[in-house]
């Protein structure tokens, strides 16, 4: 697994979207993350996080997933793209 450019899952902000190059972490969890979807070359989209930042929710697959940050942490992404946020127009400015 090439970890050039990577970052942990658990250090993207709401909105981020990135591919997912590996899960490292213990044998029983990295199989469950596994079986769960998040799996190398899926995207995944940062959603939301509790207000305490505790779990994370994902969006990947067509679902939505909702995983601890610990958890989070052992997962390896790459290709990182941050949503762009609409930009609010001027009040009263008319289109040519």
């Amino acid at each position: 697994m090439s970890t050039s450019g990577a970052i942990r899952l658990g250090e993207l902000s709401v909105g981020s979207r990135a591919v997912v190059e590996g899960v490292q972490c213990d044998r029983a969890v990295r199989r469950r993350l596994l079986e769960l979807g998040l799996l190398p070359g899926t995207e995944v989209e940062v959603v939301r996080r509790a207000p305490l930042g505790d779990p994370i929710e994902l969006s990947l697959r067509g679902y939505r997933l909702s995983i601890r940050s610990d958890e989070a942490r052992g997962v390896v992404v790459r290709d990182v793209v941050a949503r762009a946020l609409p930009v609010p127009s001027a009040v009263g400015a008319t289109e040519p």
